[in-house]
């Protein structure tokens, strides 16, 4: 197995979690969330991310206006090529191998895309503030559809969720998680990215790309922000105590 990046940590002093994080967080055990929490506090940051190369390639694919499977092909051909390249690291032959994993399952759900607009999303992005704690919830790309005589905006996360076979409990806590993502892009959407123009829920996804599924906000997101609210209230009064 490749071994990660060299690494570094980092004492986070303020709270401040991932978008990928909190969703984990809310479907945790007691003795799991205390981890999830220490682990954001006692930020490990590697020098590369897996699966950042091939997370620009399918924001350009779905941001390119006539989406040509060329792009994907190109950029399969290239990871392929990498992924036998012995002067580069394991980490990033390892990386390479499963991005073109990764590029397979995308051509396959591209059905599940064909009713959305896609846009690129801002460099910059604030982060998100839900009581007292900074929830990194960094779109990869924005999505519009004319909805009602309107053009409403939304945007979506990709997911990189490794395809392994997984018993039915797993299956929901993976779906569930993938539920608030969507709506933490809801959220942040809203707070951060549409400016004058409406956000709508329908348009706020969580792609999971390995399973081929894309998470919509739910309608009824009322509760689903309170739990969010409520568990980021918790994280930032245990932050200073583990």
């Amino acid at each position: 197995m490749a071994r990660p990046p060299a690494t570094h940590t980092l004492t986070r002093e303020l709270p401040r979690i991932s978008a990928n994080e909190l969703a984990q967080f809310m479907v945790a055990s007691d003795t799991g969330r205390m981890g999830i929490i220490r682990r954001a506090r006692e930020s490990v940051t590697p020098t590369r991310v897996r699966y950042s190369d091939v997370r620009k390639d399918i924001r350009a694919h779905l941001t390119d206006a006539t989406r040509n499977a060329r792009l994907i092909h190109a950029a399969r051909q290239r990871f392929e090529q990498r992924s036998d390249d012995d002067s580069l690291s394991a980490f990033q032959r390892d990386d390479a191998a499963q991005s073109v994993d990764v590029l397979d399952a995308y051509l396959t759900m591209q059905n599940q895309l064909g009713g959305y607009a896609f846009a690129a999303a801002p460099t910059r992005q604030p982060l998100l503030s839900i009581n007292g704690v900074d929830v990194s919830v960094r779109l990869d790309v924005l999505t519009h559809r004319a909805i009602s005589q309107h053009d409403p905006v939304g945007g979506a996360i990709f997911r990189f969720t490794r395809a392994d076979e997984e018993t039915e409990m797993a299956s929901a806590r993976r779906r569930e998680m993938g539920a608030f993502v969507a709506t933490l892009v809801m959220m942040q959407a809203q707070r951060n990215i549409a400016g004058n123009r409406q956000t709508d829920f329908r348009l706020c996804l969580s792609i999971d790309v390995q399973f081929r599924e894309v998470h919509v906000a739910s309608r009824n997101h009322t509760q689903r922000i309170n739990n969010l609210e409520n568990a980021c209230h918790f994280i930032a009064a245990m932050w200073d105590r583990i």
